[in-house]
């Protein structure tokens, strides 16, 4: 079977690809992936900063964050907000920040504040929800954001971008990806309801992306049976749906297992059976009911 008839026979499954070459440290999830990952669900947002600080506390950093509104509120509540993270030794107690449910001048303040002492952003998350007034009597839609950062020991040129538009975003990814003078690590597009995006760009030390954005399906199985090849590759970013919102990483480095729909049960069969086989959880996103996630491990020499 070819590489795209494997790949074809299980997107919205699993996707299993063993990788090869020595590995290349690039600088943005080392040394977090070798350690033993933890998933955190159902934290409150008002439970989010002191779990922060236990996992500080514990010599631990989070390295993926996903926000989900679990209830129709018609005001800001963070009680009806729940987060997700996953957690990774931090054995050189490398600094990281974390915020969930702020509103967007809440946010850029805090991206300033990160920016001034040189750490970077490396994972943001956006939702609209509909806040009323005072009284009830009206209201409008408002974007509420989490978003992670931190320490940037490497010293790695970076961008990041909290909402433009559309048409800027394509503008900045042709810009910045498609020269090869950057890859984007991560954007959130979901959350809004005026199509504006979210982004994060990174110059790293050694990697290769995809250069497409919200490709087809058809689409995604031809970039991914190049990336998946013998000198590999992993996606860090995917979102099922009539086109994928992803990223595919390059480094010949890791294997990787993607699933892409899975119910609550499933994914605890998942993290089990995935952490018996050597690997790590490094991304999670809910999806209505489902979860996709992205489990990789170190080529076994």
């Amino acid at each position: 079977m070819t590489v795209r008839s494997k790949l074809r026979a299980c997107i919205g499954l699993v996707l299993l690809t063993p990788l090869a070459t020595p590995a290349q440290a690039e600088g943005y999830l080392q040394p977090f992936i070798d350690g033993r990952n933890n998933l955190h669900r159902n934290i409150t947002g008002e439970d989010l900063e002191a779990f922060a600080i236990t996992l500080r506390e514990s010599d631990r950093i989070v390295i993926d964050i996903e926000m989900e509104n679990i209830v129709q509120c018609t005001s800001l509540n963070k009680r009806c907000l729940r987060f997700h993270l996953i957690s990774a030794p931090n054995p050189d107690k490398r600094g990281w920040d974390i915020a969930g449910g702020v509103r967007k001048e809440v946010y850029d303040d805090l991206w300033r504040t990160n920016r001034d002492r040189d750490y970077r952003p490396t994972d943001i998350e956006a939702l609209t929800k509909r806040v009323s007034n005072p009284g009830g009597q009206g209201g409008a839609n408002e974007v509420f954001y989490a978003g992670l950062w931190i320490e940037n020991r490497e010293n790695l040129a970076w961008a990041s971008f909290s909402e433009i538009e559309g048409r800027r975003f394509n503008k900045e990814f042709r810009q910045r990806v498609r020269d090869g003078s950057m890859v984007l690590v991560d954007h959130e597009a979901s959350g809004f309801n005026n199509q504006k995006v979210a982004a994060i760009f990174v110059r790293p030390r050694a990697e290769h992306r995809t250069s497409r954005w919200k490709p087809t399906q058809a689409e995604y199985l031809a970039d991914a049976a190049r990336v998946f090849s013998p000198s590999g590759g992993w996606p860090l970013y995917m979102r099922p749906g009539t086109r994928f919102e992803m990223t595919l990483r390059q480094d010949g480095v890791r294997e990787a297992r993607v699933f892409t729909a899975l119910n609550d049960r499933q994914l605890a069969n998942r993290l089990t059976g995935a952490r018996s086989d050597g690997f790590q959880l490094i991304d999670i996103e809910r999806n209505r009911d489902k979860w996709m996630t992205i489990f990789v491990r170190r080529r076994r020499e």
